[in-house]
């Protein structure tokens, strides 16, 4: 992707790229490289969506949010492009109506590279 014989550079990567699969080091390689990642799956798959979102709980009911509104937030922080499938137009709605502000953000994006066994700076 990176070979200087390319006539079009990819400028985006999709790839999945959820809370269990944060992919820092696939993050900071496409920052160096001006692409951006997009996340299929940005909840999980199938069948982790559920327990992905038991994980934002308290986070969630403190802001008044949702679950889901807590990690879409979160990848949108991290300068990942999220698409998140629905057919149910208050959930599309609601998936544009938070963003998670400072120490809380950190706190998840430790929580995801520790679970998922990556490495990163979480600053």
């Amino acid at each position: 992707l990176t070979s200087n014989t390319l006539k079009y550079r990819p400028v985006v990567n999709q790839v999945e790229h959820s809370f269990g699969n944060p992919q820092p080091e696939l993050l900071a390689w496409a920052k160096f490289h001006d692409a951006l990642v997009e996340a299929y799956s940005p909840l999980g798959s199938s069948r982790q969506v559920k327990e992905t979102l038991q994980l934002p709980i308290k986070i969630a009911k403190g802001l008044g949010i949702t679950p889901a509104q807590v990690i879409i937030s979160w990848h949108v922080q991290r300068g990942v492009v999220v698409l998140p499938k629905s057919v149910h137009e208050g959930r599309i709605r609601e998936n544009f109506e938070s963003m998670l502000r400072g120490p809380l953000f950190y706190f998840l994006l430790r929580m995801a590279v520790n679970r998922s066994g990556s490495s990163c700076e979480c600053h």
